[in-house]
């Protein structure tokens, strides 16, 4: 008889046990998933931290977590990743009652980009593996990788031609709002420039005379169609780079420096316009707008962005208009022609490779800069 109460009795508990799991195994079960540092530059390391807490009366011997992101990160091999059009990872963990635990997932590669979680799902059984539950559980942690800045000879030279564009027109033009006195008329001075009053208290033609202006400021135009058949996105990459390396080094300068290109949005699925700043904070926003171009969304042909900017440029001479393009095609070649005849010029920066070689671009007022990436 006492032997016929040992299987009910087991039975009965494994009946509470699978109980207690399905209607509690949730309660007060988290995780959270966060990037601790919130932006880096591509080729750095970082870490994503795991934090799972259970605040239950339950353990859980076994319990998987499973999030996905972009590509772009490479994670320690300690984490099981399976990498298809998304990067899916999953880790294991063994939690008692009311236990807390926390893990950081080494990143020991990143590529530009911007990468976001948020959701992760959460797999687990009961202690005798009866049922099989499974949770998801939102996130909100995003990071930003920034593209790197580039060096050496090319880019100094490029630079240069950049700045002394910037130097020029700040000597050549001057601010008709600062005032600095009154001189005689001489040959060539514009009509707009005589002082009428003054003339007449005087027997000869009297001009104003205006301090050069210091507002100087670059636009960087950054077109990121393909520029050919058969290309690496690389070449496309190194474009953004380069972008990013020229805002750097005018901004050091104080130079106000704004963006707009044909780059789609990760987040807002538009094209990114930035107007030229130099603060501490505009750096910021420039280096996440470069992070946030998704070359795989298609974008909008850049001798349209080219008649868009002409339309705006008016008399722009306190705007050098800087262009970056390994594509050549005829449209841009005329777009670009018709920026240069309104801004007063116009600087065209090629990024190529020994696989890719682009007719030099020969076009009255355009100064041509072919960079040659190995």
């Amino acid at each position: 008889m006492q032997i016929l109460w040992i299987p009910l009795l087991l039975l009965a508990l494994f009946g509470l046990e699978l109980y207690l799991y399905q209607t509690n195994w949730s309660s007060h079960l988290r995780v959270t998933l966060h990037f601790p540092g919130q932006a880096v530059t591509e080729g750095e390391t970082s870490i994503l931290t795991e934090e799972i807490t259970n605040r239950n009366f339950l353990p859980f011997p076994l319990l998987q977590v499973h999030y996905q992101l972009r590509l772009g990160l490479t994670f320690s091999p300690q984490i099981k990743s399976v990498h298809t059009d998304r990067t899916t990872l999953t880790d294991i963990f063994s939690l008692g009652f009311y236990e807390k635990r926390t893990r950081d997932v080494e990143i020991i590669d990143t590529k530009r980009g911007y990468y976001t979680i948020l959701d992760a799902q959460i797999n687990t059984d009961d202690l005798f593996h009866l049922r099989h539950f499974l949770m998801d559980t939102a996130q909100d942690t995003a990071m930003y990788v920034y593209p790197k800045c580039l060096d050496g000879e090319q880019i100094e030279v490029t630079f240069q031609h950049i700045l002394g564009d910037v130097l020029s027109r700040r000597f050549l033009y001057e601010d008709p709002f600062t005032f600095r006195g009154i001189r005689e008329y001489r040959a060539g001075d514009p009509e707009r420039s005589v002082n009428w009053k003054a003339s007449a208290r005087s027997t000869s033609l009297q001009v104003n005379v205006h301090d050069h202006t210091a507002g100087q400021q670059v636009m960087l135009l950054l077109n990121l169609e393909a520029p050919a058949i058969l290309y690496s996105s690389e070449l496309l990459e190194n474009g953004i780079r380069l972008a990013r390396t020229y805002a750097e080094l005018l901004m050091e300068q104080q130079i106000p420096t704004g963006l707009s290109t044909n780059g789609m949005d990760v987040l807002l699925h538009s094209r990114i316009r930035l107007e030229p700043g130099s603060t501490g904070a505009h750096r910021i926003a420039f280096a996440q707008a470069l992070a946030r171009i998704d070359l795989l969304q298609n974008c909008v042909p850049f001798a349209t962005c080219l008649r868009e900017v002409s339309a705006e440029a008016g008399d722009a001479t306190q705007m050098t208009y800087v262009l970056i393009s390994s594509a050549t095609g005829d449209a841009l070649c005329r777009e670009a022609a018709r920026l240069s005849s309104t801004a007063g010029g116009l600087l065209w920066i090629c990024p190529l490779t020994a696989g890719l070689h682009q007719a030099e671009v020969n076009i009255p007022g355009v100064t041509f800069l072919p960079v040659l990436f190995h």
